[in-house]
């Protein structure tokens, strides 16, 4: 009765009005069935009334749901992330204390986990790591400054990144460019942000008793482009959705700073080990700002430190065509370990022909642009709840049936684990994650157990996602055009 009581109260109301109408109209009528307004005095008349607003209410709710798996594949073309599990994520920190240059992992750089064999992970962005110390800060006003440097504020924060003695200085030939990534709770975190973004009087540079003036610290948050984004983008998709389910899945993502120092370093003198950087500011004493963070701790930000999602690579079983098949089942290679589950496909190459003379050709997604090549496929994922596996259809450019022949076609996907890395053992000693392109095998921790994976299609919450939906498709109504005109074109061409 929960689930239709919003329709039969509608309904119930709709019934009313049309009551009160027909005793205006036809009043002698109205009397026979005790009608006085909207309602009756027998109660076997209003408990008629009753029993049709909540057949109707049954029938509209089955209509609405009845379009559910239409609306859901639209949605799913739009955002390619809502129709399924947003995976497990977390934040990795490599220790790089006893490295002697400066790198980066790049993104998408996949991670094994030491103690859960077949748990992946994979960078969400680029990470600069180098032997630098975490950096150190305090809220408190300037003391020691040389005479050349007039400050009237009376509130000064700073910011100071350093190396061992005993290894090489900061390098001016390879700037750093830190991702300083902040581990605190939200309202220190929220006063770090703002403190670090909001205008200063001025910015300055302590190395060596030396306070050269810069112009301005720039310092950028990352993961809000679509390079950074860990959720399947589709070409010309209106950010704000993404962004937003990003958010909710993994918040920690967006509390990741990054400070170009190739400005700072320009104005150091050579052989810079160790350097502060002072932001003088006004008017924020105040506030309960300094308060805040004059209680930062040591650990408030995290060098080498990058955003993983519980992603990996993995190739399916060769699915073997038939000619009376339309849909094929995607199985992937079984493997020791954790348990993989199939989350969206890569590429998908088709080959035909002997092993002598066998042809390969590229396959592509029946919803990106690209009408070079004739196979399309599409992919539809597993339904629990009616018994499906994830099936693989291969169409043309007008979405009709393709008959390929014999042949088979291997796959490369993208898989997760499901709710398993929720369950994960951190703080192991030599490290919780290991890759093989990173850095000389230096130790990856995690910094915060594995979340919950979300799942935005659920039917709990149906009309905040149709309220949801309903704004981010008139933002993203430019994009959904083109794709019909693009499909469109295609179908003339054909």
């Amino acid at each position: 009765m929960e689930n239709i009581l919003s329709y039969y109260e509608r309904e119930l109301a709709i019934q009313r009005a049309k009551v009160r109408e027909f005793v205006e109209r036809y009043p002698k009528p109205g009397e026979l069935f005790s009608l006085l307004g909207e309602r009756s005095s027998d109660a076997g008349v209003e408990r008629l009334l009753q029993v049709a607003a909540l057949l109707s209410a049954r029938i509209d709710r089955k209509l609405e749901r009845a379009h559910e798996p239409f609306t859901n594949d639209l949605r799913g073309i739009l955002a390619p992330f809502y129709p399924r599990n947003i995976p497990s994520c977390s934040v990795a920190q490599v220790d790089y204390a006893g490295g002697r240059a400066i790198d980066t992992i790049q993104h998408d750089t996949e991670l094994q986990a030491k103690a859960a064999p077949g748990f992946g992970f994979r960078t969400i962005y680029d990470a600069a790591v180098s032997p630098s110390r975490s950096p150190s800060g305090s809220w408190r006003a300037p003391k020691r400054q040389p005479s050349s440097v007039c400050l009237s504020a009376s509130d000064a924060r700073s910011r100071s990144w350093s190396t061992p003695r005993s290894q090489r200085s900061l390098s001016k030939k390879r700037p750093v460019h830190p991702s300083a990534y902040s581990s605190m709770p939200m309202a220190p975190h929220a006063a770090l942000q703002y403190a670090m973004f909001v205008p200063t009087v001025c910015t300055c540079v302590q190395s060596e008793q030396q306070w050269p003036q810069l112009q301005a610290l720039r310092c950028a948050q990352v993961g809000f482009v679509k390079e950074e984004a860990f959720l399947l983008t589709p070409r010309l998709q209106e950010e704000s959705l993404r962004l937003l389910m990003e958010y909710f899945a993994f918040p920690h993502k967006l509390n990741v700073t990054d400070i170009d120092l190739k400005a700072v370093l320009a104005a150091c003198p050579a052989g810079t080990w160790r350097l502060a950087l002072h932001l003088l500011q006004l008017h924020m004493h105040a506030t309960a700002m300094p308060q805040l963070l004059r209680t930062l701790p040591a650990t408030a930000l995290r060098l080498g430190c990058a955003p993983v999602v519980n992603m990996f690579s993995r190739a399916t079983m060769p699915i073997r065509l038939r000619k009376v098949r339309g849909a094929y089942p995607a199985s992937i290679q079984p493997t020791s370990g954790a348990k993989a589950i199939l989350y969206s496909i890569d590429a998908m190459k088709l080959k035909q022909g002997a092993d002598d003379g066998s042809t390969a050709i590229d396959m592509n997604w029946f919803y990106i642009k690209r009408y070079e090549t004739q196979p399309c496929w599409t992919f539809e994922l597993a339904n629990p709840t009616v018994g499906n596996s994830d099936t693989v259809s291969f169409v043309n450019r007008v979405y009709e049936p393709l008959k390929l022949g014999e042949g088979t076609v291997p796959a490369q996907v993208t898989c997760t684990n499901g709710n398993a890395p929720c369950s994960m053992s951190i703080g192991c000693g030599d490290g919780d994650m290991a890759g093989q392109s990173v850095i000389g095998g230096t130790p990856i921790r995690m910094l915060c157990e594995p979340s919950m994976p979300l799942l935005i299609a659920d039917e709990a919450e149906v009309q905040v996602r149709e309220r949801v939906f309903a704004h981010y498709l008139v933002a993203a109504l430019p994009a959904a055009i083109n794709i019909v005109n693009d499909r469109g074109k295609s179908r003339t061409v054909c």
